[in-house]
C-alpha cells in the first residue's frame, strides 16, 4: 500500500497558529447568527490544471462579537466553497474550524472583518479539471448556530494552448497538478523518501527551466523552492524564489516571502530576513503567515 506525503510549504513554516483564549460568546440563546461572507478571485479565467485562487472575507454584521476559538472548548465547523456546473454541485476542499485552524482564532468584533485565501489545486475533484464555466459559492458553517453563504461568482476554465499545452502534457506524464503545485508525492512502500524527493526535484527543475513563463510556472517554482528549503539547501531556495518576490499578483506571494525570510534566517542573515518580513507585511498585510513569520524571524 502506498503512502502520501503532503508538502504544504507555506503552512509547514508555521510552528503553531496563534490561538487566543478569548471567552467571548455570541448568541448564548442558540439563535442563528449570520455574518457576511464574501468570495472573490482576482482571476475569473483559468487554464486547465491551473490552481484556483479564492479569497474569503468574513464580516461581522451581527451587532455582537463572533466568538474566537477556545482550546478548552473548541467549536467545530467549516469554511469551504462549492462549485456548480450543469445542475451538479461539488465541494471544494476548505478549512476546518478546530483549535489549530486559522479561521476565527480571535473574536471578530461588530463591523470588523477577517480575510484569508484558499488555493485549490484541481486534482481531487475531476469535474473541476474540465473546461467550462462554474458558479463558486463560499459557505461558513460553525456548530451550533453560525451559518452564512456568499453571493456566487463565476469562473471559467479554458483549454490550454501553445506552451501551456506543452506544460500540461508534461504535468500529465510526470504526475499530477498536486505533484507540481503542492509537493504531494506518492511514497511507495520500500522506497526511500530521499530518492522520491530527488526525482521530484529533478522533474521540477526541468519543468521550471522549460515552462516558467506558462500559467503553471510560478506555482511550480514555489514548490521547487520549498523542496530546496526542506532539504536545507537555503541558498538554492533563495536563488529560486527571489524570481517571484516582485510578482505582486501571484496568489502565493506570502508563501514566497515567508520562505525567503526563513531561508535567510537559517543562514544567519537576520537583516535580509527582516527585509522580507517587512515586504510580507507591506504586500500581504492580511496574510495568516505574517504573525508566524515575525515570530520565526525575531526568535
Amino acid at each position: 500500500m502506498s503512502r502520501m506525503t503532503y508538502v504544504h510549504f507555506f503552512l509547514s513554516l508555521i510552528a503553531v497558529f496563534l490561538i487566543t483564549g478569548s471567552e467571548s460568546v455570541a448568541q448564548e440563546d442558540g439563535s442563528r447568527v449570520s455574518p457576511k461572507v464574501e468570495l472573490s478571485s482576482n482571476n475569473r479565467t483559468y487554464v486547465q490544471f491551473e490552481p484556483l485562487a479564492l479569497v474569503f472575507k468574513l464580516t461581522n454584521t451581527t451587532g455582537q462579537p463572533l466568538p474566537g476559538q477556545k482550546v478548552s472548548a473548541p467549536r467545530y465547523g467549516r469554511l469551504f466553497a462549492t462549485a456548480s456546473r450543469e445542475s451538479r454541485v461539488e465541494e471544494i476542499p476548505g478549512f476546518s474550524l478546530d483549535p489549530n485552524s486559522s479561521i476565527l482564532t480571535a473574536p471578530i468584533m461588530p463591523g470588523q472583518s477577517q480575510e484569508l485565501q484558499l488555493i485549490f489545486v484541481p486534482t481531487e475533484r475531476r469535474r473541476l479539471l474540465q473546461p467550462g464555466k462554474y458558479e463558486i459559492k463560499a459557505i461558513l458553517d460553525v456548530k451550533p448556530n453560525i451559518h452564512a453563504e456568499s453571493t456566487p461568482i463565476t469562473i471559467e476554465i479554458v483549454e490550454p494552448g501553445g506552451m501551456d499545452l506543452e506544460a500540461s502534457r508534461y504535468i500529465s506524464n510526470k504526475g499530477s497538478p498536486a505533484y507540481f503545485f503542492e509537493g504531494l508525492l506518492i511514497m511507495p512502500d520500500g522506497v526511500d523518501q530521499n530518492a522520491v524527493w530527488a526525482d521530484a526535484i529533478r522533474n521540477l527543475e526541468d519543468f521550471v527551466a522549460l515552462y516558467s513563463e506558462t500559467a503553471y510556472g510560478d506555482y511550480a517554482t514555489l514548490t521547487l523552492g520549498g523542496f530546496y528549503f526542506h532539504q536545507m539547501e537555503y541558498g538554492l531556495a533563495i536563488q529560486t524564489l527571489a524570481k517571484l518576490a516582485d510578482k505582486d499578483g501571484f496568489p502565493r506571494l506570502d508563501s514566497v516571502l515567508t520562505t525567503l525570510a526563513a531561508s535567510y534566517k537559517r543562514l544567519g542573515d537576520t537583516a535580509k530576513a527582516e527585509e522580507y518580513l517587512e515586504m510580507l507585511k507591506s504586500k500581504r498585510p492580511n496574510s495568516e503567515l505574517v504573525k508566524s513569520t515575525e515570530i520565526l524571524v525575531r526568535q
